[in-house]
């Protein structure tokens, strides 16, 4: 039996060119705590990519915040992709690549900073794990996410498509147990484009859990840093073990 919710991620593609199309005048650009007071402000930029562009306002305001030298937007449709080519010829260090989240088609520690921001609950359950793993993997300094974080986990059916699904899940666990991501800037609770739009939200705002609109629109926002220094480096020396012989049994 072939479950329709299976397939989200690959059948996806045209929602992409939808929401690029319906959203070019008026997707949000990136919130102050991002491009001047938070801690990516005192940081020099050079790389830029946007997993999940969408229109692409959100990436324009990340390059005249940071002035990289290289800024990508990639979004899962080719005519998404040639829509949005067409639409900055003003912003010559900006281009647009067709892929998917897990998937991308660039090089380990590729780009200063990496965003997948209101991206990861379109995202088949069954590519989830192998997206953040990809998110990590190509940014050589910072990921910045924000997605959909109620107080519980939960999906909910996609109104654009029968058989696919938003999740409300949260990120941040999964992407700290890779071992390299530090927690930099936290935005835990908020239901805005930027929290000072709208009071920061607690975890007793968001109790009881069904019933409470809050846990709708509720959204986290994280920027991370990657250290590959942040586990600790011991060896067999460090818990009484020879160094080199048979180990005890």
């Amino acid at each position: 039996m072939t479950v329709p919710e299976a397939h989200q991620t690959r059948d996806f593609e045209p929602q992409s060119l939808r929401f690029v199309a319906e959203h070019l005048a008026d997707f949000p650009s990136a919130p102050e705590w991002v491009t001047s007071s938070g801690s990516l402000a005192a940081q020099e930029i050079r790389s830029i990519l946007d997993v999940g562009c969408g229109p692409g306002t959100y990436l324009a305001s990340l390059v005249d915040a940071f002035h990289p030298n290289q800024a990508v937007g990639l979004e899962p449709s080719d005519e998404a992709v040639q829509l949005l080519s067409d639409s900055y010829p003003e912003y010559s260090n900006m281009s647009f690549q067709q892929g998917f989240a897990h998937a991308l088609p660039f090089d380990t520690d590729a780009f200063d900073l990496v965003v997948c921001w209101s991206v990861l609950h379109w995202v088949g359950r069954n590519e989830y794990l192998q997206a953040l793993g990809e998110l990590v993997r190509v940014t050589r300094k910072n990921l910045l996410v924000m997605d959909f974080v109620a107080e519980s986990d939960y999906r909910v059916p996609y109104a654009h498509s029968e058989g696919m699904y938003t999740y409300k899940q949260d990120f941040v666990p999964a992407v700290l147990s890779s071992g390299i991501m530090t927690i930099v800037e936290d935005h835990r609770w908020w239901d805005g484009n930027e929290p000072g739009g709208v009071a920061l939200l607690t975890s007793e705002d968001l109790q009881p859990f069904v019933g409470n609109s809050l846990n709708y629109v509720s959204r986290r926002g994280t920027l991370f840093a990657k250290r590959y220094d942040s586990l600790p480096e011991l060896g067999p020396d460090d818990f009484g073990l020879p160094v080199n012989g048979p180990s005890p049994r």
